[in-house]
């Protein structure tokens, strides 16, 4: 009996590492990871080259998504995050030093705003220096204007090249007190307020 019951107690140690195993192979994407910062065109970027001052410097990253390093030449920066522009600059900086160690930083993240549109007091970019939700969003634009039509604002977001719809009806939020649509903005997101 007593081996019996150690079998089972076994068995169910090695279901549940299994389990464990599987869920970090295959994470919940509903769960929050942590979010990568993508240098964007407008960008300003600080490289340092440990003890290499000819590859140190602040670069703006151009239009084009690019930044030029003296000697190295034009080299992609945008769409990467920081430590993959490292990695990168490590290879191209190794062909002229012996050891190269890149850390690359955001100095200013021009690129990275939201768009609030439509009737409100305030329209255009606003830049998103962190976490913001769609309500503070609109009270960032300075509130509405006089037939601004509140059960009908969205939010446009661009993701992998589709553009995707999010409704949101302001007159819930503040009557019924519910929080649907309410959502935390992302870089790029658009608020159409009609």
């Amino acid at each position: 009996m007593k081996l019996k019951r150690a079998l089972i107690i076994s068995a169910t140690a090695l279901v549940l590492a299994a389990s464990a195993s599987a869920q970090q192979a295959n994470p919940d994407p509903r769960q929050k990871g942590p979010e990568l910062y993508i240098i964007g065109a407008g960008d300003v970027i600080h490289v340092l080259t440990w003890k290499e001052a000819d590859f140190s410097g602040s670069f703006q990253v151009r239009y084009d998504g690019k930044i030029t390093l003296p000697l190295v030449g034009d080299i992609l920066a945008a769409g990467r995050t920081p430590e993959q522009l490292a990695e990168h600059l490590e290879a191209q900086i190794g062909r002229f030093v012996e050891l190269a160690q890149v850390t690359v930083s955001i100095e200013q993240a021009n690129s990275a705003q939201f768009f609030v549109i439509g009737k409100v007091a305030q329209q255009g970019a606003f830049p998103y220096t962190g976490e913001i939700r769609v309500v503070q969003a609109l009270a960032l634009a300075g509130g509405f204007q006089q037939f601004a039509k509140l059960s009908n604002i969205f939010v446009i977001r661009e993701t992998q090249g589709r553009l995707l719809y999010y409704p949101f009806n302001y007159d819930d939020l503040v009557d019924k007190r519910q929080l649907g649509g309410n959502m935390i903005l992302l870089p790029g997101d658009t608020i159409v307020v009609p």
